[in-house]
Parts: structure tokens; sequence; C-alpha cells
């Protein structure tokens, strides 16, 4: 499968993410890309790998999140389609980007609509509180959903997409960016 990327789209401290049809395919940066950041690392061959374990991380989260009970997280999360592996990247210009992009490391996922993205912690309390009251949850609910599945990495980076009547949580796995970074430089722990 290839990928060519629009003028706009997401991005993130390790992905980008790219609205094909009705789905999202999230796409993890390698060393070569221009906007991936690591604060704490900087070996090119460690930073792959912090990338890696990210999608790995996550991916196990949304399949935990599928194959559960829970319907408070199938509600608050998105749909999950599995992985796939990307042949081919091209930016806006036609030029083969493959190489800023960790090719095995794409995630399909259900594309949301929203008015709003950014950071739980940065949604405004009572705005947060308007959209619980009128979609009759609390968050800390849904927190604690995540935690009984063994799901944190929401707590220190979990973003949403939301407009008063939906709300999904995204940028979640099961393990934090920190544990993760120690995982691959145990000297920085």
């Amino acid at each position: 499968m290839n990928i060519s990327l629009p003028l706009t789209a997401k991005q993130g401290a390790f992905a980008i993410v790219v609205k094909i049809e009705d789905k999202a395919f999230k796409l993890f940066f390698s060393k070569k890309h221009p906007n991936h950041k690591s604060d704490n690392i900087e070996d090119d061959y460690q930073i792959d790998l912090v990338s890696q374990k990210v999608f790995e991380s996550e991916k196990e989260a949304y399949e935990i999140i599928q194959k559960s009970d829970s319907q408070l997280l199938k509600r608050f999360t998105p749909k999950y389609f599995g992985t796939v592996q990307i042949d081919k990247v091209f930016n806006p210009q036609n030029e083969d980007v493959t190489d800023h992009y960790l090719t095995d490391c794409c995630l399909v996922i259900e594309f949301i609509e929203g008015e709003n993205e950014e950071k739980l912690v940065l949604i405004e309390d009572e705005v947060l509180k308007e959209i619980e009251e009128q979609q009759n949850f609390t968050l800390k609910e849904v927190y604690n959903e995540f935690e009984k599945f063994g799901i944190m990495y929401h707590n220190e980076d979990g973003s949403a997409i939301w407009n008063r009547e939906e709300l999904k949580i995204i940028d979640f796995g099961t393990k934090s960016l920190r544990k993760i970074e120690c995982e691959v430089d145990p000297s920085l722990c």
C-alpha cells in the first residue's frame, strides 16, 4: 500500500495521521523524519526503537480494548482495524519520503470528525463538565476502566477529539513514554 501525504496531515511527536476514506492511518516516524521528537534519546538506532515501542504499546492497547467486554472503552476510543504494511510514502510534492517512516508501524483506526483535538488535561474544566453531563459519563470512570485493562499511557499524553456530542480518546497505550525510554536506554532512569 502506498500513502500520499496531504498538505494538512495531523502530526504528533511520533507519528502522522492520514485520512483515507473513513479510516485514519497512523504511521510512525523514523529517525530521518524532520519532526521526530525524543527529548531524551539521541542515538539514531534508539530513536527508531522508541518509535517502534510506542507503536507496539498503542497497538497492544487497541487490541486489549477490541477483545474486551468494556462498552465504556469502546464508546470513548476509535474503532481499531489492525495494522498495515506501507510500501511507499510520498510527500505533497510527490517525492518519495518512505525512509522518514517505519513502514511496518502503521495503525488503522476509525477516522473521527471533531471540532477540537487537544490534550485531555488542556480541556477547560467547565467544557469537560458540560461534555460529561451531556454524554452521561465522567472522565474518571473512563480512566479507571483504562487502568483496569492495563492501559495507562493516557495519563501523561492522552489526547481527545471532541465536540459537544462526542468525545474520543486517542494517543494511549500500555506503557508510558518514560517507561519506553528507560527500556531503550536504562541510563536515563
